[in-house]
């Protein structure tokens, strides 16, 4: 497994991260990863999130390309 880090720094950093989050989640930006990332025989999908953490699991498979349809086997929890 391999992590990306992404970290808002300033005033309102603590708010910017979290809108940032639920564009992630919620807003459309994953259809948006999930498309132009996948391919080459791989998908990518959000398999888990926590709102409280912040943190966001995508989950590679191999298989065929995206669609443009975002799988629904996101597991989210509440804060």
């Amino acid at each position: 497994m391999k992590s990306v880090r992404i970290e808002f720094a300033g005033p309102q950093s603590e708010a910017m991260a979290r809108r940032f989050f639920s564009y992630l989640v919620d807003g459309g930006l994953e259809d948006h990863l999930i498309q132009n990332l996948s391919g080459a025989g791989s998908t990518l999908e959000i398999t888990d999130s926590h709102a409280g953490d912040l943190t966001v699991l995508f989950q590679c498979r191999e298989g065929q390309e995206a669609t443009g349809k975002t799988p629904k086997t996101r597991r989210l929890r509440a804060l």
